[in-house]
């Protein structure tokens, strides 16, 4: 229940310091909520995955390469927060993945009713917002998205969690149609979200995501649900379309700093710093979060997780985690005949194919609350491989070892958050800010 209590509190608008940046209070929510849970899933991380021999050498070599380049990397830096965040999340999905395999159908019920409590106040919110705001002349689109630090944030947690909907809307389908009824119309509120803000690149992730799927839109199960994908799509563009001609006949420009279309939103700029950048630095890169130091670009990342990788990190250990991934991959098609005859998981693989072709336009990565909605994403997936694809295995390691070996991991994590927010102060541009950006030796105002 840790995980859609966290989702809740980094959504809702109420508690919360006036002076603290949204990205930044999503982010210290993210310490607290993923610190706890990976002290609470040490539990269940205790069954690990086996692969047989090859599959562990494999996997066992992949991670001994990460290491050692992680390592050469970050020698230089004390930014070992950006690595280590991703080892958390690693071990909170391996973890959260294992406790929803064993969960029961009512414990699964009530996850989804928290999650979708959450969704319905953002939407109910965005909806008495924006009309609040449109009653008193103010028609700038940026205003209507809350609890994100820009718009591009807000859609892809708003695209993931729209892909996500059918799995949860099905977790409650013993409960009534009442939940269907509601998950579809946030499911339209979302739809319409996404219309407002234009994000093309998770436009693009939805495209993707339906071509895929159209590989087995034989099977039942896939083609009902894209099926409610086009009929929540249907929906929500003909109320935007309604709503932008209500707009036009009143004489509102609704786009205010709205982009062409065809514009690139100087993402070719920033894809050419990084490649321009790994091509001085092949073999290690220029260490964690360090992109965001560079003077001849103004965002703290590249807006394409492999070219960020690239460029911070190297050329071996990209290529590991592009191994990972495929090694991810070919799991999930193996399973592929199992998958699709599973409602939740559907939704699952959706929302991560969603959330991959996302991250390569964006900073998906960096933005808290999507990455804990593709822990769900993770969970509704892997709950359908069947056993001789993902085989059990009770380890060795006593309950104790598991909790001092989270213990650890978390306090590393913690101390490494607050060394680097005391050289950070109020004042210092978005590029550092909190940990993620990095660069705080080039970047802080205030340091002597």
């Amino acid at each position: 229940m840790l995980i859609p209590f966290v989702v809740a509190v980094m959504l809702q608008p109420w508690v919360r310091s006036s002076s603290l940046h949204a990205f930044d209070f999503q982010r210290w929510v993210e310490v607290a909520g993923l610190s706890a849970l990976v002290v609470l899933v040490m539990p269940s991380a205790r069954i690990f995955f086996h692969w047989g021999i090859g599959g562990r050498l494999f996997f066992v070599l992949i991670l001994l390469l990460l290491c050692v380049f992680v390592g050469f990397s970050s020698a230089s830096s004390f930014l070992w927060v950006g690595p280590l965040r991703s080892v958390l999340y690693a071990v909170a999905a391996f973890g959260f993945v294992l406790t929803w395999r064993r969960s029961c159908d009512t414990q699964k019920a009530w996850f989804a009713v928290m999650i979708l409590f959450a969704l319905i106040v953002y939407c109910i919110y965005f909806l008495v917002g924006s009309f609040s705001l449109l009653f008193h002349r103010v028609y700038d689109r940026t205003l209507a998205v809350f609890g994100f630090s820009n718009v591009n944030h807000a859609a892809g947690f708003f695209m993931l969690s729209l892909l996500l909907l059918p799995g949860l809307a099905i977790s409650l389908n013993g409960y009534g149609k009442k939940f269907v009824v509601v998950a579809r119309a946030v499911g339209i509120v979302l739809a319409f979200l996404l219309a407002i803000i234009g994000s093309r690149g998770a436009l693009l992730a939805c495209l993707v995501v339906g071509g895929f799927l159209m590989l087995f839109y034989k099977q039942r199960i896939v083609g009902a649900y894209l099926h409610w994908l086009l009929g929540t799509f249907a929906v929500a563009l003909l109320a935007y379309l309604v709503f932008r001609v209500t707009l036009l006949s009143l004489h509102i420009d609704f786009f205010v700093g709205g982009k062409a279309i065809i514009s690139d939103s100087g993402r070719f700029e920033l894809y050419r710093a990084a490649w321009l950048g790994a091509l001085d630095s092949p073999w290690f890169g220029h260490g964690p979060l360090s992109y965001a130091a560079l003077p001849s670009v103004h965002l703290g990342h590249a807006h394409n997780v492999f070219l960020t990788l690239l460029y911070e990190y190297g050329l071996p250990l990209t290529l590991g985690v592009v191994a990972l991934c495929l090694w991810a991959v070919n799991l999930i098609w193996r399973g592929r005949a199992f998958i699709t005859k599973d409602p939740v998981a559907v939704s699952g693989m959706a929302g991560l194919i969603g959330f991959a072709a996302h991250a390569q336009f964006s900073g998906l990565l960096m933005v808290p609350a999507t990455m804990f909605m593709a822990l769900v994403a993770c969970a509704f997936l892997m709950n359908a491989l069947p056993r001789h694809i993902l085989i059990l295995q009770d380890s060795d390691h006593s309950l104790f070892v598991s909790l001092l070996t989270g213990g650890l991991l978390v306090s590393a994590y913690l101390f490494l958050v607050l060394q680097y927010w005391q050289v950070v102060d109020a004042g210092v541009s978005q590029k550092p800010r909190f940990w993620l950006h990095g660069g705080v030796e080039e970047w802080v105002s205030s340091v002597d």
